[in-house]
């Protein structure tokens, strides 16, 4: 993200920023946190049925402002 913007980024981990969540989700999240969020791009290629782009591309095209390549809508 900060090749991407252009400044640094600096993760943080407040949970009192997730407020009032699920308790499954809580839990979620405290795992995430302990063991990191794995993927695997074979599975995530199965699911999509093409090619998935790179978390770079993904971000390139958030910070251009490209809505229709980035899942929103409008």
């Amino acid at each position: 993200m900060s090749d991407v913007l252009g400044h640094e980024i600096v993760e943080r981990r407040d949970r009192d920023v997730l407020g009032d969540v699920p308790p499954g989700l809580r839990v979620m999240f405290d795992h995430y946190d302990r063991h990191g969020l794995l993927g695997n791009p074979l599975t995530l290629r199965a699911i999509l049925g093409r090619e998935p782009r790179s978390l770079r591309a993904y971000l390139e095209e958030l910070a251009q402002g490209d809505p229709a390549r980035s899942g929103e809508q409008g």
